[in-house]
């Protein structure tokens, strides 16, 4: 299969903001179609950055919608927390993805806050909290990439035909009628956003079968630095505005924690910025613990 690349030009305005009239004139829109694509964009976005907007901004230009899904929890702090338990010892880099990663169910809601004010320009893209969502189903807690997408598909294969949107109902089973959950059109088609270093390690089989493409429509981002798998290179690159290398979550954690108002400035969007800088030390605390840890 030959690589296929689609350039898009984004202008990005960060601060422009999308009223709720605009908003819903596009969700009628979208609701006339016979089919509609969601793209998908799953991280940890510990706080979103402007490179994450760029990612945002060309899905929005590709897809009908686009779902941010900021990450609840990860598989990796159940296997290693799991490996705590039974007074095995980590090792320096296990520890270091430990203390990484546990902290971000403490962390969901402002994540989400944040999310929402940096992706606030766009109309066709919104914050979803399925993860958490699917996570509290979960016995240990941790599902993976795929058990979402399924999630998705299930949650739209429940949506019959004869669902009634004015109603709030669908058919009902066994007696007991069920919501009816208008993001999930049974016409959905969804496209996940990986970035290449993820999508090395998906081709190579690190995810434990490569069933995820059979389910979605797969994207890579590309990142600078990365290699590319050679079974990577048939699925289609989602290119992004260039200008974002120096720019990353870690160095804004740094810059919130070190009170650089400049320093944070360059790493995440005006909005962001400001709810940062003026969140008051209660509602704070939580960001503190967890990004002092990392």
């Amino acid at each position: 299969m030959k690589p296929v690349s689609v350039s898009v030009s984004v202008s990005i305005t960060i601060d422009s903001v999308a009223t709720e009239a605009e908003k819903a004139e596009r969700l009628d829109a979208l609701k006339s179609r016979e089919q509609r694509t969601i793209g998908l964009f799953g991280s940890s976005v510990n706080p979103p950055t402007p490179a994450h907007v760029a990612i945002v901004a060309a899905l929005a230009a590709r897809c009908d919608e686009v779902w941010v899904l900021p990450v609840y929890s990860h598989s990796d702090v159940g296997m290693l927390g799991a490996k705590l338990k039974r007074g095995e010892t980590l090792t320096e880099e296990e520890d270091t993805i430990f203390k990484k990663k546990s902290g971000l169910p403490k962390t969901f809601d402002l994540r989400c806050t944040l999310c929402r004010l940096a992706f606030e320009g766009f109309p066709n893209v919104f914050v979803k909290t399925y993860e958490k969502e699917l996570s509290e189903t979960f016995r240990d807690g941790y599902p993976g990439t795929e058990d979402l997408v399924r999630y998705f598909i299930n949650q739209s294969s429940l949506n019959s035909p004869t669902s009634s949107p004015r109603t709030g109902q669908v058919h009902e089973e066994g007696g007991i009628p069920r919501p009816f959950r208008p993001d999930f059109a049974q016409n959905n088609q969804y496209v996940f956003a990986m970035g290449q270093d993820t999508m090395n390690s998906y081709v190579k089989g690190d995810w434990g079968g490569r069933e995820l493409e059979r389910l979605v429509t797969l994207l890579r981002i590309k990142r600078d630095g990365e290699p590319l798998h050679k079974e990577a290179e048939p699925f289609e690159e989602l290119q992004i505005e260039d200008g974002f290398s120096d720019v990353s979550s870690t160095k804004a954690r740094k810059a919130w924690l070190a009170h650089d108002a400049d320093a944070l400035k360059k790493n995440v969007s005006p909005a962001v910025a400001k709810y940062l800088l003026t969140l008051n030390k209660r509602d704070a605390q939580p960001l503190v613990e967890a990004w002092s840890a990392m």
